[in-house]
């Protein structure tokens, strides 16, 4: 075989637990060496000790807001130059709040998120690998003060509410022919109804992280909410089956926390619906 293809197989070949273990600890020492690094927090899974083999490496670097944009300048070139890195880019920026994603050899994720000590967080499950100036571990393990999750009760309350915006966008792009942003919205369904029971089950349904946790009935129902082709049938069919499933979560989520039921919006838009499935399908 070529050096080309020799390179490429090299690129290509799965990283092993092994090696994701060395260019932690790497990471971490060279970090330590560095004085304006205020401390090093383990996040996600590896906070955990990695969740399985397919796990990427999550590490927190914070600084002092003084020396927020030097750190961050130096470490992305840094961490380029330790590694073989394959493609990198930045995923979300806030103020003093910067995430940067590294693909490494052998496809092992690398995301650093840099974060200012005036900025940090209380993150319950992150681990601190080194600290500095002895308060991160406090500040990790306090109380969030506007960062808890959405309570059920108030979840709910939102879903059941403005669920009718997504249902008639559904059918006003129906009758457009916008098949794609008819199957945007439907998504918008099934997201809220993954809301209500993620947060009844205590799973994490942000991006879907956790839903496969969900009990085989739940995800068997929203399967149905699946469109194989982009036509007007297929679509209708789908959303009652999204509205089934939405319905079922409130219900329960009513039941849980004392809510009203959702009885006056879920005839509403069945009725409203039906009548524009059959003049559709007519």
């Amino acid at each position: 075989m070529n050096q080309t293809g020799s390179v490429h197989d090299a690129q290509v070949r799965k990283f092993t637990p092994e090696k994701r273990k060395e260019i932690l600890e790497r990471l971490v020492k060279e970090l330590e060496a560095d004085p304006t690094i205020a401390a090093v927090v383990y996040a996600g899974s590896t906070s955990q000790g990695f969740k399985d083999e397919y796990s990427d490496i999550d590490i927190i670097v914070v600084s002092r807001p003084e020396d927020y944009d030097d750190v961050v300048r130096r470490w992305v070139a840094k961490a380029e130059s330790m590694f073989p890195v394959i493609a990198r880019f930045r995923a979300s920026e806030h103020e003093r709040k910067v995430i940067y994603c590294f693909l490494l050899e052998g496809f092992l994720e690398l995301d650093i998120l840099f974060e200012s000590l005036a900025t940090l967080s209380p993150r319950r499950r992150w681990k601190v690998a080194f600290d500095r100036t002895g308060t991160v571990a406090n500040t990790l393990a306090s109380k969030p003060k506007d960062a808890e999750p959405l309570p059920l009760a108030a979840y709910y309350k939102v879903c059941v509410e403005s669920i009718w915006y997504h249902v008639t966008q559904i059918i006003a792009a129906l009758n457009r022919r916008y098949f794609w942003k008819a199957l945007y919205e439907l998504d918008q369904v099934r997201f809220r109804t993954l809301g209500l029971y993620g947060l009844m089950a205590g799973l994490n349904t942000e991006d879907y992280t956790e839903v496969d946790l969900l009990p085989s009935a739940i995800l068997k129902d929203l399967e149905k909410t699946l469109v194989a082709h982009a036509d007007r049938s297929a679509v209708y069919e789908a959303l009652e089956a999204a509205l089934d499933s939405f319905f079922r979560a409130a219900r329960e989520a009513a039941a849980k926390t004392g809510m009203e039921l959702p009885d006056k919006m879920e005839s509403l838009l069945r009725s409203y619906l039906a009548s524009n499935k059959a003049e559709a399908l007519s």
